[in-house]
């Protein structure tokens, strides 16, 4: 009998984990279909904690991730944006690549453009890279980049740190040339 509940023991503990490591998974897509359905009413901010409830329970949900960046980019949240559709196109296979990386692009212009009413440059060009890395024939991104190199060069120089401020420059006019 003592032997009986010996290795009665540990298969009842595997049983017990592995149920438990599968009902988060299955939780996902609930919390998923909730926050997709009021995405499609336009609640975006009801539908964010849903969305990343769905994240929580399970890391590798991508469309969770994908419509989580649609619902920050939707309510002008660029950098949570940026974050979660970095998320999705990493964790995507490529049948919505395409639509992911177009999300991104705009997260990131927008993030840009919010960076640059702040001063904080450095964090503009490098967003304004990225979405030139996703798109590079956009003219809006490599105008935009050109004219936030210049504007940085000009702070720059207005610190008198020339040889910096020189780069810049450099850099804006190989953007307009």
């Amino acid at each position: 009998m003592k032997t009986a509940n010996a290795l009665l023991l540990p298969v009842l503990l595997f049983l017990i984990v592995s149920c438990a490591g599968t009902q988060p998974f299955a939780r996902a897509p609930q919390e998923f279909k909730k926050g997709l359905a009021l995405y499609k009413a336009q609640k975006y901010e009801e539908a964010i904690p849903h969305f990343r409830k769905a994240t929580e329970l399970d890391a590798q949900y991508g469309e969770a991730y994908l419509y989580l960046g649609r619902s920050f980019l939707a309510l002008h949240q660029w950098a949570d944006a940026i974050g979660a559709l970095r998320k999705a196109l990493g964790l995507s296979q490529g049948e919505q690549s395409q639509e992911m990386k177009g999300d991104l692009f705009n997260a990131l212009l927008g993030g840009a453009v919010e960076e640059l009413k702040k001063g904080n440059y450095p964090a503009a060009i490098e967003y304004l890279k990225e979405a030139l890395a996703i798109r590079p024939d956009s003219l809006e991104a490599a105008k935009q980049l050109g004219k936030t190199m210049l504007a940085f060069g000009s702070d720059l120089l207005s610190q008198g740190r020339l040889s910096e401020a020189i780069e810049a420059f450099r850099e804006a006019v190989r953007l307009f040339s």
